[in-house]
């Protein structure tokens, strides 16, 4: 079992390189595009609209989801959702150290979709029920100018991740290193 758990990281890594290399050799025209080929990929990871995240986080009634941030660090320092959290290379236990129950909603997030959607699948095989990818992930978060923060406080800037899927980004958001 810890096996199991050890090499979530490594199997992450190497999906994500494959699936980005998939990606790669037919670029979407559009985020919206890219959106639609990544459910099309996982048709079995359910997702939620960033429009959808933002009603859910002001509607004080509902408890809020597990953010998970599916970024390498050097992205996500630049940036993530308010009250995110990276995830860790074994999710699972971070989120059965958080008190996550398998009915917990955790919302899971990267650049565009991919690499969340990968965990997302993942935390599903675990047994997580109420995991969904954020469509667009937090590039179509900040083009559509939701909040962001980094240990500073709030910014407006994201990783492009590289300058390839970075065309996905408003160019103007681009951040290499975190704002002061």
């Amino acid at each position: 079992m810890i096996l199991r758990f050890a090499t979530l990281g490594g199997i992450l890594a190497l999906v994500t390189f494959i699936a980005f290399a998939k990606i790669e050799a037919a670029p979407a025209d559009s985020l919206a595009d890219l959106s639609a080929s990544i459910s099309k990929d996982f048709p079995s990871v359910p997702a939620l609209s960033t429009a959808e995240l933002a009603d859910w986080l002001k509607d004080s009634k509902k408890s809020p989801p597990i953010l998970l941030d599916v970024r390498e660090e050097k992205e996500y320092v630049v940036s993530h959702l308010p009250g995110a959290r990276r995830a860790k290379s074994d999710a699972v236990r971070q989120l059965r150290q958080l008190g996550a129950a398998e009915a917990t909603p955790v919302v899971v997030y990267c650049s565009v979709g991919y690499r969340s959607a990968v965990l997302a699948r993942k935390l599903a095989e675990a047994g997580f029920t109420k995991v969904r990818n954020l469509t667009g992930s937090i590039f179509a978060w900040s083009n559509e100018g939701r909040p962001l923060v980094n240990a500073t406080g709030a910014t407006s800037g994201v990783h492009p991740f590289d300058a390839s899927w970075g065309r996905y980004l408003e160019q103007s958001k681009w951040r290499w290193v975190p704002e002061n």
